[in-house]
């Protein structure tokens, strides 16, 4: 698409309407000038979700394991013989 005649060149598009790029930039910002309750709540999402995905999990798997056996050199359990 073309601008038209009277239009400047140094142009973007946005919503499919010719827009001087200096006025298509002029609301943007830093990331870094977000609130500090929003970064905060960005943050505390993402330690969720791998609390969530990762640890739970892990914990889980580690809870499941059986106890540990008696070894037959201590003399305690079942042994398939008895002297």
């Amino acid at each position: 698409m073309r601008p038209a005649e009277g239009e400047n060149q140094d142009s973007s598009v946005s919503a499919g309407h010719w827009v001087p790029v200096a006025e298509a930039t002029a609301n943007l910002r830093r990331a870094t000038e977000d609130p500090a309750w929003a970064r905060r709540l960005i943050i505390g999402i993402a330690v969720g979700f791998l609390g969530i995905f990762l640890i739970v999990p892990l914990a889980s798997v580690f809870a499941e394991t059986p106890p540990p056996q008696p070894s037959p050199a201590s003399g305690r359990g079942s042994a398939p013989f008895v002297l």
